[in-house]
């Protein structure tokens, strides 16, 4: 049975509205009262799946670039401190490190001057 606070129950007899009890079959997943951990855990999965994409993106993103500047070769070593461009061969740390903006902002400008050069 859900609580309602004085307020909503005064604005529910106000419109006249009655609320709906959720059915099992809209819920299948959870059937049962879900627990606070089970909230927590899918809210958790949620964010790690957007991390990923947006690791995706980036990956995506230095790709497209390193193609059409003719870079051949990209190396992700998650021990490098920072960008080493040689050659054709790019260095980067793990795409967790790129996202700060320090080493994001050292990659395109690496990248700008090979666009320059």
């Amino acid at each position: 049975m859900t609580m309602y606070s004085q307020t909503h129950i005064t604005l529910l007899k106000q419109l006249a509205v009655v609320p709906l009890q959720p059915k099992s079959e809209f819920y299948p997943d959870c059937s049962q009262p879900c627990s606070a951990e089970d909230t927590d855990a899918r809210q958790s999965e949620s964010i790690t799946n957007v991390e990923a994409s947006k690791l995706d993106v980036l990956a995506a993103d230095i790709e497209c670039l390193l193609a059409s500047l003719g870079i051949t070769d990209w190396q992700i070593n998650p021990e490098a401190d920072d960008i080493h461009l040689q050659m054709s061969h790019l260095i980067t740390p793990s795409l967790v490190a790129l996202k700060q903006p320090m080493l994001k902002r050292q990659l395109w400008l690496l990248l700008s001057e090979y666009v320059d050069a």
